[in-house]
C-alpha cells in the first residue's frame, strides 16, 4: 500500500502514516475530505496534498525499476544509497510537464 503512494510522489511520511491507517488510495479516493479528518485524524493539508497527487499517473514500474538501476540505486543529488523506501523525482517538475518520462 506504501509504495502505491510513493509512486504516486506522496512522501515516505505520509504513505508511512496512511499505510498505519490501513487506507489504500481507492478508499482515499473515494472518501470525503470531512470522513478522512474526522475518522483518520489526516489535516486538511495533508488531504489536499495527497488528493492532488493521486489523481495524476503513476510512475511506471519499469521506468522506476530501470532509473533505480541506472544509477546503480544511489542518488545522483546525494550520493546516499537508497534503502527499500525511495522516492523519484522528475528532471522536469510533473507540475509543468505532466510527464513522467
Amino acid at each position: 500500500m506504501m509504495n502505491t503512494y510513493i509512486q504516486y510522489g506522496v512522501s515516505i511520511v505520509l504513505a508511512e502514516k496512511l499505510e498505519a491507517l490501513n487506507l489504500p488510495k481507492n478508499t482515499f479516493e473515494k472518501t470525503s475530505n470531512q470522513n478522512l479528518t474526522d475518522k483518520y485524524g489526516l489535516d486538511l493539508d495533508e488531504i489536499k496534498n495527497i488528493k492532488k497527487l493521486i489523481k495524476r499517473e503513476p510512475i511506471d514500474e519499469d521506468i522506476l525499476q530501470q532509473l533505480l538501476e541506472n544509477s546503480n540505486f544511489t542518488c545522483c543529488v546525494c550520493k546516499g544509497t537508497k534503502s527499500d523506501s525511495y522516492i523519484i523525482h522528475h528532471i522536469d517538475a510533473y507540475s509543468s510537464s505532466q510527464d513522467n518520462h
